[in-house]
């Protein structure tokens, strides 16, 4: 599992069997896991223990339950309490060889019970402590961080259970800085306050604690206002979106009208009058490929006839044509999804618009590969470029950078005055 200090994932566990399921899912508690249980109530204690258990019975590990009452453990376990791989040991019991309840002995114990499942060939070791009753409280929390360096470098993972009615509010407070994963209230989550044992253990804790409070800070900040720029950049975006529907329905309505309704009107009239065949098919023809100019501008019967290249190709030579530009195009010979297709061809196509509209270019180039594993598309011009820095971000640069991120991409314009813009768009592939 990836370490951090930001929670990533939360997962509800309603049952005991459902926090099997999950806990055998993406947050699996394996090798490597420390997760602190913060309960309220026995029965919320065992929800959390006996699927963790069941689980690495599954997965052939050896199981240890450190439980204050043995024989009320093995009560509550009922038929997995019996399974030769699960030892249940009261606290007598488990620390009678170990010779006091110091902390040293404790990680050695667990280090030789580690030694020993390997030998046996088990899979790993697995362990449940309650911990009210496996140490003093203060050096509960010393134990706890210097667990961790246990589980990175052995086959071990370990669940610490604390009962909120009986420990102390400050001493869970230091323990929970200890484990990397928290099961709390029915949800298993990373942990944004765990520190790690070298930190914890350090002997300048309280500055490196001031340090990491003013980075995570810092960093709570810069996600804030990524968040509000983001929002403000998706409000400014539904607005133009809008605007531009609007523009392109009154375009659509104008050429329907002007254009396609003049023909067929002419049309009309000349059937009327009865004018020679090759008079009205001419007229007829006009109306048609007006019908298909219109079509194609919405969308190339070419993406869904012959793919993504055929139709760039298509459509940046028809543009450069129009536009009197040169045009370069280096098209790798790629099989891309439908949904990725039309978010590249809408990203080339609302490029080139702006090169024809605001770039004063006289070559575009527009090359598609994959680097990787990424799609990686570049519109270039050679245009009049413009500063970044000043704000101008048009409806169509929101537009672009708002289909790159629908398919988990993203798009990065780079231009200055008089050297032109690249528009680069990585795209999952």
């Amino acid at each position: 599992m990836t370490r951090g200090h930001a929670i990533e994932t939360v997962v509800p566990l309603y049952t005991a069997r459902e926090t099997a399921r999950v806990l055998g899912g993406p947050l699996s508690l394996r090798s490597a896991d420390h997760v602190c249980v913060l309960c309220r109530s026995r029965d919320e204690e065992l929800a959390a223990i006996e699927p963790f258990l069941r689980e690495g019975l599954d997965l052939g590990e050896r199981c240890i339950y450190l439980a204050e009452d043995a024989a009320a453990g093995k009560r509550a376990l009922g038929a997995i309490a019996s399974h030769g791989a699960l030892s249940i040991l009261g606290r007598g019991e488990a620390y009678k060889d170990v010779g006091s309840p110091d902390v040293e002995h404790l990680l050695d114990w667990l280090r030789s019970r580690t030694d020993e499942a390997a030998r046996a060939g088990f899979a790993g070791l697995r362990l449940v402590g309650e911990m009210a009753a496996s140490l003093g409280m203060a050096r509960l929390a010393e134990y706890e961080a210097r667990l961790n360096h246990l589980v990175v470098h052995g086959r071990i993972a370990i669940m610490c259970t604390y009962d909120r009615t009986r420990v102390p509010a400050l001493s869970i407070r230091e323990t929970l800085a200890t484990h990397p994963l928290v099961l709390v209230d029915g949800t298993l989550c990373r942990n944004p306050q765990y520190v790690s044992p070298d930190d914890y253990l350090a002997k300048d804790r309280p500055s490196g604690e001031v340090d990491r409070f003013i980075a995570r800070l810092h960093a709570a900040q810069l996600v804030e206002n990524e968040r509000g720029e983001a929002e403000a950049r998706r409000r400014t975006l539904a607005r133009g979106m809008q605007a531009t529907d609007e523009t392109e329905r009154r375009a659509i309505a104008r050429e329907l009208h002007d254009d396609i309704g003049q023909l067929l009107s002419t049309l009309q009239l000349a059937v009327g009058r009865g004018d020679d065949a090759a008079r009205t098919s001419a007229a007829l023809g006009a109306a048609l490929e007006s019908v298909r100019g219109l079509a194609h501008e919405l969308r190339p019967p070419v993406l869904d006839e012959l793919g993504l290249i055929a139709a760039i190709r298509s459509h940046a030579m028809r543009q450069a044509l129009r536009g009197g530009l040169e045009v370069a195009l280096d098209l790798d010979d790629l099989d891309v999804e439908r949904e990725v297709a039309t978010v590249c061809f809408r990203i080339v196509r609302e490029a080139i618009a702006n090169v024809m509209r605001h770039a004063r270019a006289k070559r575009f180039a527009v090359t598609l590969q994959t680097v990787g594993g990424r799609l990686d598309l570049v519109v270039s011009d050679d245009g009049i470029g413009f500063d970044p820095s000043h704000g101008r971000t048009t409806f169509g640069l929101l537009g672009m950078i708002e289909r790159a991120e629908l398919v988990g991409g993203s798009l990065e314009i780079t231009s200055s005055p008089n050297q032109g813009t690249t528009i680069r768009a990585r795209i999952p592939f």
